[in-house]
């Protein structure tokens, strides 16, 4: 038994932990066994006898969240980690390696200086300096954040394939103006740093290296709708450590002996508005040894941000896909071309042209709105190649004007840029619609992961809405390896909130934005998530003050009649969001604010009892059943049976959050079946409704009225978008607004958790349960989950008269199966019912065949 994929805090062989006890995981190679024994050797590298820890032979099936508890963690350190398992016949494997490195633990390892520009002006500033390395170096590393976007050169040459680095976080104290929404900036504050290994640069002798600083989050004033939130101009820490044979370290830092240029080409960079790049200013060989630098001028040290440096661990952005797009036409000087779908990134240009001549792209979404994006380049006089280094773009059409007549489709490559995150569950099955809306699903949340933050949408607004970030959380999970990220993000959340009041904004890290209260309790919901889907205990600990911060400040917006009346003064009050007959519901936002705190209070009990916290798990219980009380009293009405008198679309929240008496949850199940009857099986629910609604139909024994709903080509459906030509899911069901927004794909999750049937039971899939439905128009469903315990995979086909089921389970995962009743088979000669109650799984692959021939006794 050997152990394979070995993470450290979920990233494999990172750089740059500064985690004092990170934690280590694995996968099991395919085997029935289970193991019952790791050990796990973590030592300096190069150097085995100075273990730093040696766990032993621990008696344990556990392979995720397993805690260092070795020797204190020094800072900038390789550390190999040795990993042997146990089987159940007490058999050892071999040793399997993977190593991590620590980065700058402490503040005081920081020898650099903040730096910026002597003279800041709207032109990216250029930094550089030359430095000796020294004889004999065996490790070499760069250490640096640049506030807001950077990219480090060495010698010439590009260090790194990230682009849009750091992250976003809160970073800094700031004067906010002119705001939308009134707010108090009470938030934690931190910034990112990011680690590179530089030694296959460096050369003998004389090196360069180069700075070159974007506006990105830290300085962006283009978008001001929702007020002046810009932190300060560019600046930049940079430490490069050399360690030689002898195990000397030798430093170069950001201080006032670099010098700096504010001549450069990139006269505008914003995220909103693109880029303005002027090809004549250009200074070859800036980041060079022996460039004339004789007309620059010295750095100039910057006040630091109040944030703490911390390494930034969650996936960057990187261009993940390069292709060429068509030309579909040229008219008025103007070529279009078409990417063939909704991207995100820019496009590079490869073009001849005299001195000073003007290329203009424009960027445009499949819905013709280009929300100001464009990037201009003016020529240099030579061979030139151009794309962009502090923007990213969402669209479908580039325009270009003012190109070279001998400007063809040749000279443009689209470069698709997003969160570079690893794909984690597969869904296909006979209905071509449901495939569509994963696939678009995919392609949305993807196209809106950027800097470490999960957006609304690419383009008009490109902010971390919590509300439409936590609904479409377990479906992102279920596609993708979202733990480093929602890591990441869970932060943001953390940081964004008053830390005096307790509120949860709308937005993470902070950029504006109206909602309600269902949009702060992604404080809540995702590191729920993180729990069950990846066992993190941890995440819980980390935020659990602040959840039950959170949650003073929701009970607090009660009225005397218990009823959740009112978020922040003088801001947006929203409840339901985005329903068919507009973005204004006919859903009172105080029944739905009211029913999501009962759903608040039912998610802390269960985080409450995890951390063994019994007490409040109880007085969270009793919150959760006031709740209920308050909700039945105020919005039921006895004689239709509904909740929110008058509304449609309303039951299911009350339904699915425990606030229904039990009985009447039949009655009212009925009652939501019979509206999506009346609905002609269409849709009349919101971002938080819409998947509360699937999940309220096959709970209550309707899964064929979900899955009709999922498959309607009429509007208002997902099959109306797609036959509209929808190549990413759109913000409103009518196509009106941005055409690029995740929530409504918070459905996936239902794919993956009701027809495929694979559900975690157990923090982390240490248990799970396989239950698959099979509603009557799909004749076959296949998916995988790559869970961090191996793949979980279920297929099954279905005729008039058989269902054939093959499901495969990794080792040491506590599964079973539950079947659907199909009759009976001959046990001992006894008539037994089939179905109906869980049977155990072993790991690999097991199939079934329903209903059973009457000679087998599957029983046995």
């Amino acid at each position: 038994m050997e152990a394979e994929r070995i993470s450290i805090e979920y990233l494999s062989n990172p750089l740059g932990i500064d985690t004092p006890k990170p934690r280590f995981g694995w996968t099991v190679n395919a085997t029935e066994n289970k193991q019952t024994a790791y050990e796990i050797v973590a030592a300096t590298d190069g150097n085995p006898a100075s273990n730093l820890w040696n766990s032993g032979k621990t008696l344990s099936p556990e392979n995720a969240q397993i805690e260092y508890e070795g020797l204190p963690l020094p800072s900038r350190t390789r550390v190999r980690c040795s990993v042997r398992l146990w089987d159940e016949q007490d058999i050892p494997g071999t040793w399997k390696t993977a190593w991590f490195e620590t980065g700058l633990i402490d503040q005081t390892d920081w020898q650099a200086r903040w730096i910026e520009s002597a003279a800041p002006s709207g032109t990216a500033p250029l930094f550089r300096r030359e430095f000796a390395v020294p004889d004999q170096i065996v490790q070499a590393r760069a250490y640096i954040c640049g506030l807001g976007f950077y990219e480090l050169y060495l010698n010439g040459s590009r260090v790194g394939d990230s682009v849009l680095v750091p992250a976003q976080t809160n970073y800094d104290e700031r004067q906010l103006g002119q705001m939308l929404y009134p707010f108090q900036d009470k938030t934690k504050k931190r910034v990112l740093y990011n680690t590179y290994d530089i030694a296959p640069q460096l050369v003998e002798g004389t090196n360069t290296v180069g700075i070159v600083l974007g506006n990105g989050w830290y300085n962006q004033r283009d978008r001001t709708v929702e007020g002046e939130m810009e932190y300060g101009t560019p600046r930049v820490i940079a430490q490069i450590e050399m360690t030689d044979a002898s195990g000397n370290l030798h430093i170069v830092s950001t201080d006032s002996e670099w010098r700096a240029y504010t001549e450069g080409p990139l006269v505008h960079n914003g995220i909103f508005t693109g880029e303005r790049f002027d090809a004549r200013r250009m200074a070859d060989g800036w980041a060079s040894t022996g460039h004339d630098d004789a007309a620059w001028v010295p750095a100039r040290e910057a006040r630091p941000p109040a944030g703490v440096l911390r390494s930034q661990t969650s996936p960057a952005d990187r261009v993940v896909s390069t292709f060429s797009p068509s030309l579909v036409s040229a008219a008025n000087g103007v070529l279009r071309f078409d990417a063939g779908r909704n991207v995100t990134g820019w496009a590079r240009i490869r073009l001849h042209a005299e001195a000073g001549r003007e290329v203009t792209l424009r960027f445009v979404e499949d819905s013709g709105e280009d929300y100001g994006q464009s990037d201009t380049y003016i020529a240099g006089g030579t061979a030139e190649t151009y794309e962009p280094s502090f923007t990213w773009h969402s669209f479908r059409y580039v325009e270009i004007s003012g190109a070279p007549d001998a400007f063809s489709a040749q000279d443009i490559d689209i470069r698709e840029v997003h969160t570079d995150i690893s794909p984690a569950g597969t869904f296909h099955c006979s209905d071509d619609t449901l495939n569509t809306i994963c696939r678009l699903f995919r392609d949305t949340q993807r196209q809106n992961m950027h800097c470490g933050v999960p957006s609304d949408c690419p383009h008009r607004e490109r902010l971390g809405y919590t509300g439409d970030g936590q609904i479409a959380a377990e479906a992102a999970i279920y596609a993708f390896d979202m733990a480093a990220f929602y890591t990441k993000w869970i932060d943001d959340i953390a940081d964004a909130q008053n830390q005096e009041t307790g509120f949860v904004p709308h937005t993470a890290p902070f950029g504006g934005g109206g909602g309600g209260q269902p949009w702060g309790s992604a404080l809540v919901v995702i590191p729920w998530l993180m729990h069950r889907f990846y066992g993190d205990r941890r995440v819980l600990a980390n935020h659990y003050d602040a959840m039950k911060h959170w949650l003073r400040y929701y009970a607090a917006c009660r009225n005397e009649n218990g009823i959740v009346t009112h978020e922040e003064p003088e801001s947006w009050f929203l409840g339901e969001w985005c329903t068919p007959s507009g973005t204004q519901p006919e859903i009172p936002a105080e029944y739905v604010n009211t029913c999501y705190l009962g759903y608040n209070a039912l998610l802390m009990r269960d985080i409450a009892r995890t951390l063994g916290n019994r007490e409040d798990a109880e007085f969270y219980s009793d919150l959760h059943s006031s709740v209920a009380q308050t909700v039945h009293r105020e919005y039921f009405d006895p004689t239709s049976g509904n909740y929110s008198i008058g509304c449609e679309g309303a039951n299911e929240f009350a339904l699915m959050f425990g606030l229904v008496p039990e009985e009447q949850r039949t009655r009212v199940a009925e009652n939501i079946a019979a509206n999506v009857a009346r609905n002609g099986h269409h849709l009349d629910t919101g971002i938080f409704g819409t998947p509360l609604l699937l999940a309220a139909l096959t709970e209550q024994g309707h899964l064929d009225d979900a899955l009709r709903i999922m498959t309607q080509r009429d509007f208002p459906s997902f099959g109306h978008m797609i036959a509209s030509g929808a190549t990413t899911l759109w913000e409103t069901w009518r196509g009106g607004g941005s055409r690029n927004h995740p929530m409504f794909g918070s459905v996936c999750a239902w794919m993956f958790r009701s027809l495929a049937g694979i559900v975690p039971t157990g923090a982390g899939f240490s248990s799970v349960l396989i239950r698959p439905q099979f509603p009557n128009g799909l004749s076959f469903v296949n998916a995988e989950y790559n869970s961090i315990r191996g793949r979980i995979a279920v297929a099954w086909k279905q005729t008039d008269t058989r269902i054939s089921i093959s499901v495969e389970i990794p080792p040491h995962v506590e599964a079973r199966i539950m079947l659907p009743k199909t009759g009976t088979w001959n046990c001992d000669g006894e008539p037994q019912p089939f179905g109906g109650k869980p049977l155990p799984l072993r790991a690999g692959t097991s199939t079934f065949i329903l209903p059973p021939s009457s000679e087998e006794c599957p029983g046995k």
